[in-house]
């Protein structure tokens, strides 16, 4: 994982900052007789992320002068989330695609910021 939001530098603790992804195609048309595909998405990180409530409750009891997300100690959180994105074949020439995805919200954004 990136010591910074989508950093360029990496955290070399894979015991501790760590991600996983997991990716499932069913290629099923949701139109019959057409082509289409269906992909399901989940991820699950765990790094250096900061925690919006404790952001903001930083700046409410005047410690800060504005909300910061990366105002805080050094702690391994974890940011978890579900996507579905499916794809499928109008005509020959027309393919209509879509992504609709969740995460749980409490961290900031960190590897994978599509989903927020």
């Amino acid at each position: 994982m990136p010591k910074v939001a989508n950093g360029i530098d990496l955290v070399w603790k894979p015991w501790q900052a760590h991600a996983e992804n997991f990716e499932y195609e069913l290629r099923h048309g949701l139109i019959p007789k057409k082509p289409g595909v269906v992909r399901l998405l989940a991820f699950t990180n765990y790094a250096n992320m900061g925690i919006y409530r404790e952001a903001i409750a930083q700046f409410q009891r005047g410690l800060v002068s504005r909300p910061d997300i990366t105002n805080h100690p050094w702690h391994i959180t974890r940011k978890y989330g579900f996507g579905i994105h499916p794809e499928q074949n109008l005509t020959r020439n027309l393919t209509a695609f879509g992504r609709f995805a969740w995460d749980n919200g409490k961290t900031e954004s960190f590897a994978y910021t599509e989903v927020d």
